[in-house]
């Protein structure tokens, strides 16, 4: 009887065991799963986070501590681990300035996408416009 309890007990730590290591496996490949693709075209496997300023992004590798400031200007590509933000900088005609559009199809013809949207407010309430533009490229 205690030889059992004994294969039991021993049996139950090594699924906790394996359990754990499982589960740590999955967050460590989960944690830095963002991109960046700068204008040198360096790949910079990190997280990625955008600040409350459109023109300012912060990045961290696994090997970092704190998170580091990249101008947007850096940037040529950024997206996450499962593409559902994915931005490249184009050039649009009659524009000096890049704009980064969203990635929707991207090979020998490239779509892109930017959506704006308009929240205004009066004394009839609250009205949300959107408008999507496409681009081909």
């Amino acid at each position: 009887m205690e030889s059992q309890l004994l294969v039991m007990k021993q049996i139950n730590i090594k699924i906790i065991l394996l359990s754990a290591m499982i589960l740590m496996t999955l967050q460590l490949k989960a944690q830095y799963q963002d991109h960046i693709i700068t204008v040198k075209n360096d790949t910079l496997a990190c997280i990625v986070n955008q600040s409350s300023r459109e023109d300012d992004y912060y990045f961290r590798k696994a090997d970092m501590d704190e998170p580091v400031k990249i101008q947007k200007g850096k940037i040529k590509e950024f997206y996450t681990g499962d593409k559902t933000i994915w931005k490249r900088r184009i050039y649009l005609s009659g524009h000096l300035a890049p704009f980064y559009l969203s990635v929707v199809l991207r090979g020998k013809i490239s779509l892109y996408e930017e959506i704006s949207t308009v929240i205004s407010s009066s004394s009839f309430g609250t009205f949300t416009k959107s408008t999507t533009l496409w681009y081909v490229q």
